[in-house]
């Protein structure tokens, strides 16, 4: 755990999904901050999560659709929100998704992506959370903490 710039690293992630999204015919909307946010973790390891996020997002828009992605900070912490227009998780599906191997009602995937995710935002001291509508799309919001990290909190014995 080092400090880095969360916001460096979104950005760099949004770099490297754009010519997928472009492809799909998927818009990314995006509100950032200008100032950079400065926070204790692992770059590689929230780039992953982002990665994730994102390409689940494009997933569920085959025909199209706009991909948001909203940061919010408030004291002490730091909310990005990614968004997307597409098809929806069903509401049986949503308490499972962060479980490993659960795929739900999606054909694609190994049901790992989202259960790594997770995993990955608890050890940076943070938590991840949906909000879904079939046929509207998803909202994934992480919630991270600025400041020092003890990693070891939540670390498997």
């Amino acid at each position: 755990m080092r400090e880095l710039d969360l916001l460096a690293v979104i950005r760099e992630t949004l770099d490297l999904i754009s010519n997928h999204a472009k492809l799909q015919k998927i818009e990314i909307n995006d509100v950032l901050p200008p100032a950079p946010l400065p926070l204790q973790g692992v770059a590689t390891m929230l780039q992953q999560v982002f990665t994730n996020l994102f390409l689940n997002a494009i997933k569920a828009m085959p025909e199209g659709g706009t991909l948001g992605l909203r940061i919010d900070t408030l004291p002490g912490l730091v909310q990005v929100h990614v968004s997307d227009t597409g098809v929806g998780i069903p509401q049986d599906d949503l308490d499972k998704i962060f479980d490993p191997f659960d795929t739900g009602s999606r054909s694609w995937g190994t049901g790992l992506g989202l259960s790594i995710c997770y995993s990955i935002v608890r050890r940076h001291g943070g938590s991840i959370g949906v909000k879904s509508r079939l046929g509207e799309g998803s909202t994934f919001t992480v919630t991270l903490p600025y400041g020092v990290v003890d990693v070891a909190a939540d670390a498997p014995p």
